[in-house]
């Protein structure tokens, strides 16, 4: 005969299911309400009353119905965390048909995020191999490296060979292209959103329902992640089993209907037991009657009679006489398994090694056919909480420790490290080194999100609360939740010996340099590389040298660096190219270049060699930062490169730094108007990724930039908020040194900064004085001091009314004259005008207006170009007629020059007239024009007399009434402009007239004459 199991696998699962009317037509009756938000069925009753069988029958039924399912058991650990509990939902609805395109997406984004040292491939990330959109960008990059950034992802997308129609919608969707901008803690909700997005847009015509089992399980953890998905929810129906009403409150009142699960009525019990076989209406009556109803205990009471246990049973006993009755080699395998929360047939054949029980299929087979066998997820099985700790009662405490002994040791091989944790923590054997351990390799498969598990595991075990608070901290700091790493470290004094008292030094450093306490982080990282051993303290050096080179403290810097690399050697290839690159920073912030050089060169190879790809990118920032110093021109092009790495990498920091190194190439190129709009993309990438230093450096180089724009008042308001932001974070003194000198050169000494200065120069030296400003006259393009200085010792002038004009090689240095009267209606500073037109009208000109270099306030100069051109006066002087394009080229540049927008020209003055005031304009040009009469009329009296103009002019112009002003206003205002032939340099005929710099303003032509004659 064939050997074949006593007994088939007749489980509580796949026996028959009775009454429950009264939930089945509450389910019903929420599915006509799909569609009007998210809606929620919570089904509550204690433990063994059949809530997971409901379950599973009310999922057969709606399935039957059309509708989507996906099963949610939060008796199995990891699907207690929100990454894993999405792609288990992800990956049954998506058998299902459902696209989820920008989850997966979303989901890569999150993952590269928490493993940033992995790249995306199909065996890693989760349900790659079924999501198309992912095998698409896998397949469209040719082995190329792929790196999860949302840009990055969906430019690969672009190039796959899906269809026209979802690369566009996933092209275009805003929120997709912001992942990369999100912190960590952010992109785990919109990871969420995605999955729920995607769900809800293909389940227009099919909705589905979600079924969430054993809520229970979630006490004492964050729920508030499936508080979140739950109420995107809003497309289907979302199914809640637990033993008590799910605690949510608020809104959810109004969304969550509780249906209580009671005991079976009597007659579902005798006929559930009748259908288990049990015959005598005598023994099915006392068994019913006994149960109170708890399927639990009527399928127990099933098992026990098929077990040839035969007798009448009653209340409590049916439990008791199971574990009586049964075969004792089936009972002692059941307490084995009921320390596992998980198992299979694997570990039921290893437990029954390691106890000396018979491990066969068929001994399995009749273990399994028991009704509180339930499935836990695909692949594992678990035993009923009731079952599972009326067994374990049975065991010694010494059994139990062994049984969890021999479980770590089998999950530990499988690699299923929860579990082994679990287990080793269980048997109490796991030592605090060997959790972090635990934790790192955990943290490595699974991101910060992974360790979630492991910390419930913890609980409030007291001889691992250092360890908890550890691995809390670490997580916080890499989710960028700043001020939970920082309140989790705050007031914990500093201790030494254990790994984790000093990972936990070292995360409160993290967390206090993060938020910008330099001085606090750095005395945190400096103690800890004193006492630490080990890891810790290479990790500390390392930022403690960075931080000192940070604060202008190269040399201390330097030392820390020699000293970590004696300690690692040349195994930790990253590391050493950590240090390398630390040594480059400290060379190119004191300006030796040649030595940031060789270093980055090292760190480049070291990197190489530790197949670092974030190391090498962020060398490709360092060498464009490097050449925008030594050769601009070769920096553009390297520059531009590390922008689209970094972008492939949603490196945001590196992003903001590589944008700051193209602007100072563009600057140092005289690129100004390609240089403002690299700074304002760079200023954008670091205000998302908050990286305040880089910021402020950002901010600075926009000082230089406004400066050689001839905006010194600006340009002195960006210098000075580049100096607060660097104290804020105390770092970079050379940079405060760049911004001092700036503003002393603008004129505009500021005495906050000049102190700054001070404190900078007591850590630098004064040595850094002169290599300071010559670092600033490279940067502005020109010396402005020394051209200024012999502006004003030349005999050689051009003096008009306002200013004396000295040519200096191909400049020409402006200089206003001391004591000079004004004439005319004056609204903005000269240099803030040619500031604003000047790029509008080189565009439309060929770069033939003079540009304005540099303005400075105190003494007040401006430095222009110098264009050799030939003066119109000189070409047709008065008499002689203008070339025939000269009129037409001068009413081109009118035309230029009321194109320039408005937002770009300075603010108008306190109380100007509102824009189409005429009237109150005309009394302005008025009340200009009878000041100008009064100063000079006793002066000028013959010439005003010969010109027709009233010895006395009317003193209530500005009270006339429109009819008078206005055309005595249309009548003036052409007079204001300074546009003649002394004014216009010819560049040959044809190419059009263009003003002047130098000359003054608002004088007509036959003013000139008089003034000719008077001298």
């Amino acid at each position: 005969m064939a050997f074949e199991p006593r007994f088939r696998r007749v489980a509580a699962l796949e026996r028959r299911f009775v009454d429950r009317e009264g939930p089945l037509a509450a389910v019903a009756e929420e599915l006509t309400r799909i569609g009007d938000g998210p809606r929620v069925l919570n089904l509550t009753g204690i433990g063994g009353i059949g809530k997971s069988r409901l379950l599973r029958e009310i999922r057969e039924r709606v399935e039957r119905g059309g509708y989507r399912t996906a099963v949610l058991d939060l008796q199995v650990p990891a699907l207690r965390q929100q990454a894993d509990a999405l792609a288990v939902l992800r990956v049954r609805l998506g058998e299902q048909g459902v696209r989820f395109d920008r989850y997966d997406i979303a989901y890569a984004v999150l993952w590269q995020r928490l493993h940033p040292h992995l790249r995306i491939n199909e065996r890693d990330l989760p349900f790659a191999q079924d999501s198309e959109v992912l095998s698409s960008v896998l397949d469209a990059a040719s082995g190329v490296p792929v790196f999860g950034t949302a840009i990055g992802l969906v430019r690969l997308l672009e190039r796959a060979r899906s269809g026209q129609r979802r690369r566009r919608a996933l092209k275009i969707d805003t929120t997709l292209k912001q992942l990369d901008e999100l912190p960590n803690a952010e992109l785990v909700d919109a990871v969420t959103y995605y999955f729920a997005e995607d769900l809800r847009d293909d389940s227009t015509e099919r909705p589905y329902t979600i079924f969430i089992d054993a809520y229970e399980a979630m006490r004492g953890q964050d729920d508030a992640w499936l508080q979140d998905l739950v109420a995107q929810l809003d497309r289907g129906l979302t199914v809640i089993a637990s033993r008590e009403p799910v605690p949510w409150d608020g809104e959810w009142e109004q969304v969550i209907r509780t249906e209580p699960i009671d005991g079976l009525p009597l007659e579902a019990r005798l006929e559930l037991l009748a259908d288990g076989g049990i015959d005598d209406p005598q023994e099915r009556w006392a068994i019913a009657t006994a149960s109170e109803g708890v399927p639990f205990y009527l399928h127990l009471a099933v098992d026990t009679r098929s077990r040839g246990v035969g007798g009448v049973v009653s209340g409590a006993e049916i439990l008791r006489r199971f574990l009586q009755h049964v075969d004792p080699a089936e009972i002692r395998f059941l307490e084995l398994l009921s320390v596992a929360r998980l198992f299979d047939f694997e570990v039921f054949r290893r437990l029954a090694a390691a106890f000396d029980l018979p491990g066969h299929r068929m001994a399995w087979e009749s273990l399994t056919s028991y009704s509180f066998v339930y499935s836990a997820g695909a692949d594992h099985l678990q035993l009923h909480q009731l079952m599972a700790g009326a067994l374990r009662e049975r065991l010694s405490p010494e059994v139990q420790r062994d049984v969890h002994r021999v479980l770590r040791t089998i999950w530990d091989e499988r690699g299923n490290l929860h579990e082994a944790a679990y287990h080793g923590l269980a048997s109490g054997d796991l030592t605090e080194a060997e959790l972090l351990e635990y934790a790192d390799e955990i943290k490595t498969r699974g991101g910060a999100r992974g360790i979630g598990g492991l910390l419930a595991e913890l609980g409030d075990r007291p001889d691992m609360a250092n360890a908890a608070r550890c691995l809390k901290a670490e997580q916080a700091i890499l989710l960028g939740n700043i001020e939970q790493a920082g309140a989790l470290t705050e007031g914990v004094p500093l201790s030494f010996g254990t790994p984790a008292a000093e990972r936990l030094a070292v995360a409160a450093g993290h967390a206090r340099r993060i938020a910008g306490d330099t001085a606090a982080a750095l005395d945190i990282y400096t103690r800890t590389l004193q006492h630490a051993s080990g890891g810790c303290r290479l990790d500390a050096g390392l930022w403690a040298a960075d931080l000192h080179m940070a604060q202008g403290r190269f040399d201390q810097a330097r030392q820390i660096v020699a000293e970590i690399q004696s300690d690692c050697g040349d195994q930790d290839a990253e590391l050493r190219g950590d240090l390398a690159r630390l040594l480059h920073l400290a060379d190119r912030f004191c300006y030796d270049f040649d030595g940031a050089r060789r270093h980055l060169d090292e760190a480049t190879r070291w990197y190489v060699e530790a197949q670092s790809v974030f190391g090498q990118s962020a060398v490709k920032t360092n060498e464009a930062e490097l050449l925008a110093w030594t050769d601009p021109r070769a920096a553009v092009p390297v520059a531009a490169e590390a922008v689209e790495v970094h972008r492939e990498l949603g490196a945001l920091h590196e992003l903001g730094k590589a944008y700051t190194a193209l602007a100072q190439a563009q600057l140092l190129l005289g690129r100004l108007q390609e240089a403002a709009t690299s700074l304002e993309q760079a200023c954008d990438a670091l205000e998302r990724a908050r990286y305040r230093s880089g910021r402020a450096r950002a901010e600075l180089l926009r000082a230089f930039l406004l400066a050689r724009r001839g905006l010194p008042l600006k340009a002195a308001d960006s210098a000075r908020q580049a100096v607060a932001e660097l104290q804020a974070v105390e770092v970079y003194p050379t940079l405060i040194l760049l911004a001092a000198r700036l503003l002393e050169e603008l004129g505009l000494p500021d005495p906050e900064v000049e102190r700054a200065a001070g404190q900078a120069r007591a850590v630098l030296g004064e040595a850094f004085d002169n290599v300071t400003a010559e670092r600033v006259d490279q940067l502005l393009g020109l010396q402005p001091t020394a051209l200024y200085e012999a502006a004003v010792r030349s005999p050689e002038a051009a003096a008009g009314f306002y200013n004396q004009n000295v040519r200096v090689g191909d400049l020409l240095v402006r200089v206003p004259i001391a004591g000079a009267d004004g004439m005319d209606l004056k609204i903005w500073p000269e240099n803030e005008v040619l500031a604003a037109i000047g790029p509008h009208l080189n565009e439309e000109t060929c770069e033939r207006v003079p540009r304005l270099r540099f303005a400075s306030a105190n003494p007040m100069y401006q430095i222009h170009e110098f264009v050799v051109g030939e003066v119109l006066d000189q070409t047709a002087p008065r008499g002689v007629r203008v070339p025939a394009h000269v009129l037409g080229d001068v009413a081109e540049l009118f035309r230029l020059l009321a194109e320039v927008p408005l937002r770009e020209l300075p603010a108008l003055p306190e109380g100007w007239p509102e824009d189409g005031d005429t009237v109150a304009f005309a009394r302005r040009l008025s009340t200009v024009t009878g000041q100008v009469y009064e100063t000079f009329r006793h002066d000028y009296a013959i010439e005003f007399r010969e010109l027709g103009i009233p010895v006395a002019l009317p003193g209530a112009v500005g009270h006339a009434d429109s009819s008078s002003v206005l055309p005595a206003a249309l009548r003036c205002a052409p007079e204001e402009h300074d546009h003649h032939r002394r004014a216009d340099c010819l560049f040959g005929l044809g190419t059009g007239p263009v003003g002047r710099s130098g000359v003054r303003a608002g004088r007509p032509p036959a003013q000139d004459d008089l003034l000719r004659r008077r001298a």
